[in-house]
């Protein structure tokens, strides 16, 4: 076993939690939290992934915003974990990808990846029927997946600064919610 180095999240800007018996958001007291380490491989230093003991508490959690924090991947059962999460925001890290779980999080109303190295978002992302808003802005993604059509109760897309080249033309026709898809800054066009 290589020897590892210590991280912690110290941008971890909220986590508001419901239980199944009392609806009512509640704020997670942030100081539990401002010690979680992470160990990471001497040749990932720089790099963090998702705390494992962040997802202990994922059932409770409505809304997880974790940015500033290099983080690089996503556990494969992350949807798993967080089912009743209504607000996604992981910004200003490291992720190239997003697991195929995150189509499980059926209750998923906002979602924020802007500003990672993110080269696609995935087919699965077309099972979140309920979301709305989708940031994925400054990243490196090439094209939009056929399933986001699928999302029709989206307001925003925003994909400004990344390499879309073509989007499927049925995105504008599908989503007659959408009021602003943002996609300046690609050599894109429409297919």
């Amino acid at each position: 076993e290589a020897p590892g180095t210590q991280g912690t999240l110290d941008n971890l800007n909220a986590i508001v939690a419901c239980s199944e018996r009392d609806p009512v958001r509640q704020s997670i007291e942030l100081e539990s939290f401002s010690q979680l380490e992470q160990s990471v491989s001497d040749k990932a230093a720089s790099q963090l992934s998702f705390p494992r003991s962040l997802m202990v508490c994922g059932r409770s959690v409505s809304m997880l915003s974790i940015g500033h924090d290099k983080i690089a991947g996503l556990p494969l059962t992350f949807g798993y974990c967080f089912p009743n999460l209504v607000d996604l925001r992981l910004t200003f890290n490291e992720l190239v990808e997003l697991p195929d779980s995150i189509g499980t999080m059926d209750r998923l109303e906002a979602l924020d990846v802007s500003n990672n190295k993110l080269e696609s978002l995935p087919e699965a992302l077309g099972k979140c029927t309920r979301l709305k808003v989708l940031k994925a802005s400054n990243n490196h993604i090439m094209s939009l997946p056929a399933t986001l059509t699928n999302c029709i109760l989206l307001e925003e897309v925003h994909l400004r600064n990344n390499h879309v080249v073509s989007y499927p033309s049925r995105i504008v026709v599908r989503l007659t919610k959408l009021r602003l898809l943002d996609l300046d800054d690609n050599a894109r066009r429409q297919q």
